[in-house]
């Protein structure tokens, strides 16, 4: 006979908070920028009044733009979250070609379940905090690849959604010094924290929250 089970959403929000206490105990506190993008957000946000081309859908200037950063979608990032995460160390790899030689810094980078993340969006470490819980230094700014989720399948339903998800890792390159993304900084956060009783998130109105907090909304 055949046996169904039950879906046990609590054993799924145990091994995601687990995992963010590891987060919180081994790993770092850094800003990720959740960005536009094409796929997910035509039609819904309006496209950069300085250097959307609506014939050519695109522009020369976009990577450049101080307003879209590179995303030709009006103000760019769409939601910038402060979290924890374990970084990898640089690999140290050489790379040659006709310009010549350079190390370039790839790593890779495992976060909470949540924000969703995807290709090209951002990662920003900080060196130092202040004592009001403010980003010091900031460290280098890195783009996100391919974002690979954890998922724990429990129960006969529909798997890889925000409601089995524990944590999410990528690979991230170090962007060069005049990568208009750069021009971003920190300012003023709401924080953002995991509910206790479900996968998905509830949003307080508190002000900037220290840097041991699960999660900040901060746009």
């Amino acid at each position: 006979m055949a046996i169904i089970r039950v879906p046990r959403q609590h054993s799924v929000n145990k091994v995601a908070q687990q995992i963010l206490d590891a987060l919180r105990t081994q790993g770092e506190p850094c800003y990720v920028l959740h960005m536009y993008h094409v796929s997910i957000d035509e039609g819904i946000q309006p496209r950069c009044h300085v250097c959307y081309d609506s014939i050519y859908k695109g522009s020369d200037s976009t990577l450049n733009c101080s307003n879209c950063y590179g995303t030709a979608f009006e103000g760019g990032i769409k939601g910038v979250y402060r979290v924890f995460g374990i970084f990898t160390d640089n690999t140290n790899e050489e790379k040659r070609s006709k310009k010549g030689e350079w190390t370039p810094d790839d790593r890779s980078v495992q976060l909470p379940y949540l924000p969703d993340l995807m290709t090209h969006d951002y990662v920003v470490r900080v060196e130092t905090w202040v004592e009001n819980d403010s980003p010091d230094i900031l460290g280098g700014y890195y783009r996100m690849g391919t974002v690979k989720e954890l998922s724990l399948r429990d129960g006969s339903r529909y798997g890889k959604t925000t409601q089995d998800r524990i944590s999410s890792s990528a690979p991230i390159s170090l962007l060069p010094a005049n990568h208009i993304i750069r021009s971003w900084v920190p300012e003023n956060a709401l924080e953002f924290e995991y509910d206790d009783s479900t996968i998905l998130p509830s949003l307080a109105n508190e002000n900037l929250a220290h840097p041991l907090e699960d999660i900040e909304v901060i746009q």
